[in-house]
């Protein structure tokens, strides 16, 4: 056994050897073979690391150095020298300067000017490009330098701070890439240009009239055109009186010469509503060479008003914010009055003064006062007291005409005053616009007015069945043009458009996913006095509807422009039911069996 396997391995040896000797007949060191392999694979790994951190370190190189340059670095220097501190309207002159620091030039160079608005731009050297805010300097020299001189308007508030940003494109002429650097620099004001003295009382109680005197002076060497002084006083504030005489606080001073002073002069009476520390505030400022309102000073006077014993509203209609009204609406006034005091308030008088051509005073109601003319007077007889923490309502209905005259003016003015014993308060003055007088009338019909079905189904309408009903939009308006007429309104669930439809004007439509019915009408001139337009509907009974009339539509609105007042304004007519309150065959058959 053994000898066989001595036989067999000796066999195997003579097998390796043919496989490894070399051709001299000799066999490789097998103790070194194995470290010559491992020193192969550690020089090869060691050249891969080496070559990744060259190209590692490469990448790093080149960005710094081209990076950098993006941010001003190393190629451009850019720098702004000018005021920090300055007066408002006085002109200001900043140079801006870029230099370029490498030893080789760059391929173009241009610069950008951010402005605020409240800075202008009077000169400039060199000229900007096409009336832009923009500069191409071309190709830049090696280490060389230029120059950019701006005169420039600061205007403004104290304190204010106004922003003008540089920016700086380049390219380097060895690289092609285009790179960017900024600078800021920031006007404070710190004066106004032009100084406001007012004067007036410190103090006053609602009602009380005042009178605050303004001065204006040009502080600066500077002459100031189009100039103008606007006050803006608070919502409790009435402005009854101006000198010179203006419209809405505003004074066209025109020029200011340097150190020259001109006056204004407003009188005016706080609300009953006022009450505490009130602003009346004036701001002069100048227009250059657009609409645009450049500030040039500002002052305040702060007057203490002590709350008025009496509190006084008025209410139109009950909507304090209402604008408009339609010829031949009837509206309501409201006075409505509260003592505060803490002791009766006697001999009291209310006047509300109406400015209007088209208020039908013959039909006015007054109920607790007296109209004479076209002013209301409460009471009709003897004075109202008012106990401590009384309060009370008067009211009144003034009915417009249903045609205007020729000429009548489209406006009514006016407002609410309050005599007694210890002063006097106002309301403040409604001025409100009469808009045309557009009438919306909507119908439902089952039958034609000569008795002939339009509609189709069971009517009364039955559980389940389907009943097809008319509807009708009908506008009518003689007063003033009108444009972008919509009449709009909203199918119930439950109820389908049918597609039947005609318009005499305009375009009928229906959005099934917000189920609106809307009728679109470009123009409605005085000439045409009526328009039209009808749909069909079908609607088709639950068993919870049994017993009960069918709604068939929502509430219509018509929207309209008065084309000679420029203003919106819409009138609205009540929901549709199967009650068909317009049909006089079908009325009466519209609950549901």
């Amino acid at each position: 056994m053994r000898k066989h396997h001595f036989y067999k391995g000796r066999a195997l040896d003579q097998e390796l050897r043919f496989i490894y000797q070399d051709k001299k007949g000799k066999l490789p060191d097998m103790s070194h073979l194995e470290h010559e392999y491992h020193r192969r694979t550690t020089r090869l790994l060691f050249g891969i690391i080496l070559f990744l951190a060259t190209v590692i370190t490469a990448s790093w190189l080149g960005f710094f150095f081209f990076g950098t340059q993006g941010k001003g670095g190393g190629e451009i220097t850019l720098s702004l020298d000018g005021p920090q501190e300055v007066v408002s309207g006085v002109p200001q002159e900043v140079i801006i300067t870029y230099k370029n620091s490498d030893r080789k030039p760059l391929a173009f160079g241009a610069l950008r000017l951010r402005l605020p608005d409240n800075i202008l731009l009077k000169e400039a050297s060199p000229k900007p490009e096409n009336g832009r805010l923009e500069w191409n300097f071309g190709t830049i020299p090696a280490r060389s330098s230029g120059e950019l001189r701006l005169r420039l308007i600061p205007y403004g508030f104290v304190d204010d701070t106004l922003e003008l940003q540089s920016i700086f494109s380049y390219k380097p002429a060895d690289f092609n890439a285009e790179f960017k650097t900024s600078k800021t620099h920031t006007f404070t004001i710190r004066a106004h240009g032009v100084h406001i003295l007012l004067s007036g009382p410190a103090s006053t109680v609602p009602g009380e009239e005042l009178e605050i005197r303004g001065e204006i002076k040009n502080e600066t060497d500077e002459t100031f055109d189009n100039v103008q002084a606007t006050l803006t006083p608070p919502s409790t504030f009435i402005l009854d009186d101006t000198d010179p005489k203006v419209d809405k606080g505003v004074w066209a001073l025109q020029t200011l010469l340097p150190g020259e002073k001109k006056e204004i002069k407003f009188k005016g009476t706080f609300l009953s509503s006022a009450q505490g520390a009130q602003d009346l505030v004036i701001e002069v400022s100048k227009t250059e060479g657009t609409a645009r309102l450049y500030p040039l000073g500002k002052e305040q006077q702060t007057i203490e008003v002590k709350g008025s014993d009496l509190q006084l509203d008025l209410f139109i209609n009950n909507n304090p914010e209402i604008k408009w009204l339609r010829l031949g609406d009837t509206f309501r006034l409201a006075l409505k009055l509260q003592n505060r005091a803490s002791e009766p308030i006697s001999g009291l008088h209310l006047t509300i003064p109406v400015t209007s051509d088209l208020i039908d005073w013959k039909n006015a109601n007054a109920h607790e006062g007296i109209i004479a003319g076209s002013t209301i007077t409460f009471p009709a007889v003897d004075e109202i007291t008012l106990n401590p923490g009384q309060s009370t309502e008067l009211s009144a209905t003034l009915p417009l005409m249903k045609s205007a005259p020729l000429h009548a003016s489209p406006f009514i003015e006016l407002e609410a005053q309050a005599l007694y014993k210890d002063g006097s308060i106002r309301t403040p003055k409604f001025k409100l616009t009469i808009v045309s007088d557009l009438t919306l009338a909507s119908e439902a019909r089952y039958f034609s007015a000569t008795g002939t079905p339009q509609g189709s189904g069971p009517l009364p309408p039955k559980v389940g069945q389907e009943t097809k009903f008319t509807v009708r939009f009908k506008i009518k308006n003689t007063f003033h043009d009108l444009s972008e007429i919509a009449v709009i309104a909203n199918l119930p669930e439950g109820v389908k458009w049918s597609g039947a439809q005609l318009a005499q004007e305009g375009k009928l439509s229906f959005n099934e996913s917000a189920r609106e019915v809307r009728w679109d009408v470009p123009r409605m001139p005085i000439t045409t006095p009526e328009l039209s337009a009808e749909f069909s509907v079908i609607a088709k009974p639950k068993e919870d509807d049994r017993g009960k009339l069918l709604l068939l539509l929502g509430v219509s609105r018509a929207q309209a422009t008065d084309t000679i007042m420029q203003t919106v304004f819409s009138t609205d007519a009540p929901s549709l039911s199967s009650s068909l309150e317009a049909d006089p065959f079908g009325r009466g058959k519209g609950v549901v069996q």
